[in-house]
């Protein structure tokens, strides 16, 4: 995915005691899923136990293309997570 992003802030108290199972995933919608110009990025954790997504997307522009983007997100749905491999989380310090 070009240039979607989701940052997370987390205090690290509630890192530490309360935050589980981070994974994120991207999924490619752009020509038939061939490139990276449309799609999502997904973020998915445990708070307690409370399971959150969170999804920023990029899906198709233009008028009367309100079917192709709500196909674009079932597709995003039905295939998040599906190859399911640990993606790159970094967390990093802002002490």
């Amino acid at each position: 995915m070009v240039g979607c992003f989701i940052g997370l802030f987390v205090k690290r108290k509630i890192l530490l005691d309360r935050f589980k199972d981070l994974k994120t995933t991207k999924i490619k919608t752009g020509l038939g899923g061939s490139t990276g110009n449309k799609g999502a990025v997904i973020l998915r954790f445990k708070l307690d136990d409370s399971n959150i997504a969170l999804v920023n997307c990029h899906l198709q522009s233009g008028n009367n293309k309100g079917s192709l983007r709500t196909d674009e997100i079932n597709f995003i749905f039905d295939n998040a997570f599906k190859n399911e491999h640990d993606g790159k989380v970094r967390f990093k310090s802002l002490n």
